[in-house]
């Protein structure tokens, strides 16, 4: 199948997944608006499952691509550390929807899509990994190893989750700021000034 062709079926069902949900988009208006027979889906991906799992592949590529973005954009391993953690809180609430987040499918979808959240675990482990270890070199931060890397990330996660069930939660910024200043109290070099 031609790249135009692929790209318009994914980028039609990533909108129908994130207006009407998982189980209310279904492939006829997916072929419809997306200008394909209903087979040609079929015969590419399979099912709607198979359709929806490479959106989310998609949808996490574009996040790791802007997270990195984001940090590139400041210089201090500090100012990467805070770009990178609200910057991966905005992306990922934003796609909250596509991801079904917020959906009573979410202990369903967790399983199926177990792949699509470790690649994103592993690109924010990646850049995180490489901001600490610029601190490092600095002298900023403390050494921290792929176990501190990985709890920082399950960490924010558990704090992601928490935010999107609670998206009325009118203190989040404050609540950002104490983690990251929490964070950076466990990284900062103790010969530094405070993180800010």
């Amino acid at each position: 199948m031609k790249k135009d062709k692929m790209d318009s079926i994914l980028n039609t069902a990533r909108q129908m997944f994130k207006k009407y949900g998982m189980q209310k988009t279904n492939m006829e208006d997916i072929a419809r608006l997306s200008k394909v027979a209903k087979a040609t889906i079929y015969h590419c991906f399979g099912s709607k499952d198979r359709v929806y799992m490479e959106v989310l592949n998609r949808e996490v590529s574009d996040i790791a691509s802007r997270i990195s973005e984001a940090v590139e954009q400041v210089k201090s391993p500090r100012e990467k550390l805070r770009a990178f953690i609200l910057t991966s809180f905005k992306l990922v609430r934003e796609a909250a929807d596509i991801l079904n987040l917020r959906s009573d499918l979410l202990h369903r979808l967790l399983p199926c899509a177990g792949s699509v959240r470790k690649n994103l675990f592993l690109a924010q482990t990646a850049i995180l990994q490489t901001i600490l270890n610029e601190g490092v070199k600095e002298g900023i931060f403390n050494s921290c190893g792929p176990h501190t890397v990985r709890s920082i990330v399950y960490a924010m996660r558990g704090f992601e989750f928490t935010w999107l069930l609670d998206s009325d939660n009118a203190d989040i910024d404050a609540d950002l700021d104490e983690l990251i200043t929490l964070l950076c109290g466990g990284i900062l070099n103790p010969k530094r000034v405070t993180c800010a």
